[in-house]
């Protein structure tokens, strides 16, 4: 990263933390959702039998509702967690990053737990949006998670 060494070195001691701390999110955000879908697929976890009407219906809405509260959350947390760290003391702000990172990640890996549990309760009847709760998760890591850049703007943020 040739564009970092002109960067503060508050900067440069969070490159580690940042870097684990993706790779932590990766693990649980990618190639664990890639693993449960393997199972759905193979037949490891067996599909549930219950018709798409009524209680299952009702349940597949609180699960999307429940993945949007998550993304909502994060969101929210981030925000404040970003705008508070620049006052952090210097030692403690890769902590706080790695720390962030991984309550994110295992925040949206709750998406592809519902959707694990839907396939059990509903099997087939459902598998397209058992589908997008397990492609759900990566993206949601991509899209909500402080990347590298956002924690270094909030180190120059005037105002935070």
């Amino acid at each position: 990263m040739p564009e970092l060494a002109n960067d503060a070195p508050e900067l440069l001691a969070l490159l580690p933390a940042y870097k684990r701390a993706r790779l932590v999110g990766l693990i649980i955000c990618v190639a664990w959702p890639l693993l449960l879908m393997v199972m759905v697929a193979t037949g490891t976890v067996k599909p549930g039998t219950a018709p798409l009407v009524g209680p299952a219906k009702q349940i597949g809405y609180t699960f999307t509702a429940l993945v949007c509260i998550a993304a909502a959350w994060v969101t929210w947390r981030s925000g404040k967690v970003l705008k508070g760290f620049r006052e952090l003391p210097a030692e403690e702000r890769p902590r706080v990053v790695m720390r962030e990172s991984v309550i994110y990640a295992a925040i949206f890996e709750t998406s592809s737990l519902w959707g694990l549990l839907y396939w059990m309760m509903v099997g087939q009847n459902a598998a397209r949006f058992v589908g997008t709760f397990m492609a759900l998760t990566p993206l949601m890591f991509f899209l909500f998670v402080p990347r590298l850049h956002a924690w270094k703007l909030a180190l120059e943020r005037e105002d935070a």
